[in-house]
């Protein structure tokens, strides 16, 4: 058999390599390609199951018609709120701009309002006593506004009592105030306050007094009542009334 030549063997050998080498290197990138597309392909599938379970929660993906929607439901709760609110409570009365001695203010209007109910008191022949809650000091400015209020709320009681035929109003008392926290203690801006009314009268006349009072808007709530029999026809009734506050 011949021998090869050196240069034959040398052509074989780089033959050999042309060949090998590119093989080995496809196979080498092969796999590193098959890997790499494994990787590829279980990130897809992941991404496919996290848009499955996206697709089946309730809060799909928001679009323009779905925030309009929730624009619409927003707007009707803000304005259900406002309407609860103008029926439950109310704000601070703040005297006129021009005024400058608020205290004397208030007290001007204390007076006022006295004067008008004794003298319905006396066309009526109804006894009531000499004052209607309030001290005889000067309150600061910054508690008129809601000393006004409580002002207007007695005034808007007591003219409905007087008109239901009464015998008699045996007390009238403002209460302390109540504040109120919200879950974490923070004081929130609503401020309840009560009074007590002692009143003698008939049932239907108390019955009519409760209606009355119930009827109001905003609310003035009858928190607590007590009943006893006074005398032949004649109940002895103490009234605790509240209102809510919201201070601005």
């Amino acid at each position: 058999m011949p021998t090869a030549t050196r240069e034959e063997t040398k052509f074989i050998q780089k033959v050999i390599i042309l060949i090998i080498v590119p093989l080995i290197v496809c196979i080498f990138i092969g796999i590193r390609l098959s890997s790499k597309n494994e990787n590829v392909k279980e990130q897809i599938r992941d991404i496919q199951r996290n848009i499955s379970r996206y697709l089946k929660r309730k809060d799909v993906m928001p679009t323009m018609r779905r925030v309009k929607k929730e624009q619409v439901r927003l707007d009707e709760m803000k304005e259900h709120f406002e309407t609860v609110r103008k029926f439950a409570t109310v704000q601070p009365i703040a005297p006129p701009e021009d005024v400058v001695e608020k205290g004397v203010y208030f007290k001007k209007r204390l007076y006022l309002a006295h004067k008008r109910i004794k003298k319905m008191a006396a066309n009526l022949e109804v006894d009531i006593p000499e004052t209607i809650g309030f001290g005889e000091a000067l309150p600061a400015d910054k508690d008129v506004p809601l000393l006004l209020r409580k002002l207007e709320t007695i005034d808007t009681v007591l003219t409905i009592i007087l008109n239901k035929n009464v015998e008699s109003i045996m007390v009238i008392k403002i209460l302390d105030d109540r504040n109120y926290t919200d879950d974490k203690g923070n004081e929130i801006p609503v401020i309840e306050i009560s009074l007590r009314i002692d009143i003698n009268c008939t049932k239907q006349s108390l019955v009519d007094i409760l209606y009355a009072i119930g009827a109001l808007k905003p609310f003035i709530v009858v928190k607590d009542i007590s009943v006893k029999n006074l005398k032949e026809g004649i109940l002895e009734a103490s009234l605790i009334l509240s209102r809510l506050i919201v201070e601005t």
